[in-house]
């Protein structure tokens, strides 16, 4: 008998036994004896818990995918609210790239709700001047009110 044919009896074997949690002696002494048996069960093992890792990799990686997904979704409508406020407050854009500088705004109160200074942001307004100023292309709500002027 080939270790495939071994492999295939002992699962089958395994299978049977397993609904009776009571193995009589002998039937314990038929589990032990033989190297390619025992061979056959640690490749069974190993077999298994690979493939519950895999499960469980499937499972985290949809998880994470949904996560994404949600997560993008929620950077959208904020985007899109983003855009809508600003609109309505009547800022004036033109590139919303940060290159152009049409769009700065001074913050009255309420900096500490707007999200951190881009890079674009402090290479047309310096450090210092994001404090006080905001290109409103760049900066985002974050939460609370933010009070402007432009």
């Amino acid at each position: 008998m080939t270790l495939k044919e071994q492999l295939k009896a002992l699962l089958a074997r395994l299978a049977e036994l397993g609904a009776n949690e009571d193995l009589s002696d002998e039937e314990l002494k038929e589990l032990e004896t033989g190297p390619a048996r025992a061979k056959a069960l640690r490749v069974s093992i190993e077999s298994e818990d690979l493939l519950e890792a895999e499960e469980v990799a499937e499972r985290e990686s949809a998880e994470k995918a949904e996560k994404d997904r949600i997560a993008n979704m929620e950077a959208e409508a904020k985007a899109t609210a983003d855009a809508a406020a600003r609109e309505e407050a009547g800022v004036p854009f033109a590139c919303t790239e940060g290159v152009c500088g049409t769009c700065i705004v001074e913050v009255l109160s309420g900096n500490e709700n707007l999200s951190e200074p881009t890079e674009a942001e402090i290479d047309f307004l310096g450090e210092d001047g994001c404090t006080s100023e905001r290109m409103a292309c760049q900066c985002r709500l974050k939460q609370g009110t933010v009070e402007i002027t432009f």
